[in-house]
């Protein structure tokens, strides 16, 4: 008995986390969902501590705040950040594992980029670090297309391959 009350708490904290994590991030359920590739009522599910949503749903909503990754930057949410997040919409950078904290000018509108753009088609959220943004175009350069890259693209991208990728860039 004493496990499910356990249980039952971290997942209600965790669900209260992320939907801190939602609202930080101007982010209405809707747009988390399709996202996250869920249900606008899982989103709902989820933010309410349901113990019936499947983890993978939690773990999609995760990825979607790009957070997976950091599971610490989620549990090192406490309660004042908790009561001090509620209602605003203050920008929630991701942290921890080598990264360095979002620089103003490391952050990436996706959109100003036509090939980024459309290799981040399905994010909700249009912003990425420069870190983010050279996975994107490594991980899917399949997709890319050089020849539509615009020069401020290029530009981009070689930036990009020096400052994350070491000079090379891993296709």
């Amino acid at each position: 008995m004493l496990l499910m009350t356990i249980v039952n708490e971290v997942i209600s904290d965790l669900g209260a986390r992320i939907a801190v994590l939602r609202r930080a991030r101007a982010l209405r359920q809707g747009d988390l969902a399709v996202a996250a590739g869920v249900g606008r009522s899982t989103i709902s599910e989820i933010e309410n501590g349901s113990t019936t949503t499947e983890i993978g749903n939690y773990l999609r909503v995760l990825a979607a705040l790009n957070v997976l990754e950091d599971m610490n930057f989620v549990g090192r949410l406490g309660a004042a950040d908790l009561a001090r997040g509620i209602g605003q919409r203050a920008r929630v950078a991701p942290m921890g594992r080598g990264r360095q904290k979002r620089r103003k000018d490391d952050v990436i509108n996706v959109d100003d980029y036509p090939e980024l753009a459309l290799l981040a088609w399905n994010r909700a959220i249009r912003e990425v670090t420069g870190e983010e943004a050279l996975a994107l175009y490594e991980g899917n350069w399949r997709f890319v297309d050089p020849e539509r890259m615009t020069p401020h693209e290029k530009e981009l991208l070689d930036r990009l391959v020096r400052e994350y990728g070491k000079g090379a860039l891993n296709v």
